[in-house]
């Protein structure tokens, strides 16, 4: 299919949106041959099944009312206010960009995979105070994560001191609890809500300052993914994450690498990322058997690297026009192949969560009546001599 030039496109955002980015898009979505219609929800008519938008014409933006565009170029994020405009322009139009899933969800799918099992934090899901105290036990130090966030809002760490003293902080604390005060604490901050525990990742410069590398794919007009830009995130020296709406700053990965690191590491480290990234994109695609336009993926560096976050709408930064380009050039792709694209539910997600929820209990199950066997109980000193054997062995 020809796209003809007044092909409309929609483009959905709430009205804080930056103006320079949408006019930056519209001009980029011209270029295509497409007319981008830029809306926010206050403008959808859901009875009616049109928009009332604003045009790029000559520079100037000129209103405009046309019927909801069958693609849109959208904001992921919905509020219990713009919910049912959301849904409506779900229903009828191709949204190109979702929620694919929460941390959980990502790591799961992750670790049942394999391939990229060693990026992976040791996380484990908050279910109890003994889980929590457990993990403390097993790594010292632990990062306590909400499912569903982002810019590290109610994140926590609790490092374990001697005489069973343990610090717990984030950004705008640190206090030294005795245990029953953590018990507390769990009870007041973590019980009522869903956290993972995850082992805690020491990226942070010389200087004590946390950074995480991001690295952006997008599709290019042929529905390929291209890598769009790489940049590292530094936050303070007391924070606990390098969120730059906190005062930190961004960098390009290859600036970073040039003042913070030796010749050595700094070329080992730009081949070893390289590497991890071939492929990710792709992988994420087919564990959510979705077609997926954006991808950003957040690295920690302790040594080596682990994946922090997989982020599904990801922004410029350093590569607006480029990025902006490269949507205009995916949409027109879609356009002209008909949006073939395989689409996933919210439904979708949550009985492919639970199944893999299931199936791990199952074999968790397993492990427990081999464990609380009387057989496994008897041959628990072979067990240790064995080990003992392979520790020499090795």
């Amino acid at each position: 299919m020809k796209v003809e030039m007044d092909m409309q496109v929609g483009y959905y955002r709430f009205p804080k949106d930056n103006y320079k980015t949408r006019r930056l898009n519209a001009i980029c979505y011209d270029y295509y041959g497409m007319e981008l219609v830029c809306f926010g929800p206050e403008d959808v008519d859901i009875n009616n099944n049109i928009v009332r938008g604003k045009v790029l014409i000559n520079g100037s933006w000129k209103e405009k009312i046309v019927p909801v565009p069958k693609i849109i170029n959208n904001s992921p994020f919905k509020t219990k206010k713009t919910l049912n405009v959301y849904n409506h322009l779900e229903k009828n139009s191709y949204m190109m960009f979702k929620k694919y899933g929460d941390k959980k969800l990502i790591d799961t799918l992750l670790r049942k995979d394999g391939t990229y099992q060693h990026l992976l934090i040791p996380t484990k899901e908050l279910v109890s105070f003994t889980d929590l105290m457990s993990e403390i036990e097993r790594f010292g130090e632990i990062v306590l994560k909400p499912t569903n966030s982002s810019q590290g809002r109610g994140l926590y760490t609790i490092k374990k001191k001697k005489s069973n003293r343990y610090t717990v902080r984030n950004d705008m604390f640190k206090k030294t609890l005795e245990l029953f005060e953590v018990e507390k604490f769990y009870i007041d901050n973590l019980r009522k809500r869903k956290y993972l525990v995850q082992k805690c990742i020491n990226s942070r410069t010389e200087a004590n300052q946390p950074f995480d590398v991001r690295v952006q794919f997008e599709k290019n007009s042929l529905g390929k993914w291209v890598e769009a830009q790489k940049y590292v995130r530094i936050g303070q020296a007391n924070q606990l994450v390098s969120n730059i709406s906190k005062g930190g700053s961004v960098i390009r990965w290859s600036s970073f690498t040039n003042s913070y690191f030796s010749e050595k590491k700094r070329l080992l480290y730009r081949k070893k990322l390289k590497e991890i990234v071939d492929g990710l994109p792709e992988k994420i695609e087919e564990l959510f058997n979705a077609n997926i336009t954006s991808l950003a993926f957040d690295f920690g560096l302790d040594e080596q690297f682990y994946l922090f976050e997989v982020n599904f709408f990801p922004g410029g930064t350093f590569a607006r026009g480029e990025i902006a380009m490269l949507r205009a050039s995916y949409t027109k792709y879609l356009l002209e192949n008909n949006m073939q694209a395989r689409l996933i539910t919210s439904n979708d997600y949550k009985s492919l969560y639970e199944s893999l929820l299931e199936e791990r209990n199952h074999y968790q199950r397993e492990y427990n009546a081999i464990k609380n066997s009387k057989s496994w109980k008897i041959t628990k000193p072979l067990r240790k001599v064995s080990n003992i054997i392979n520790n020499i062995v090795k």
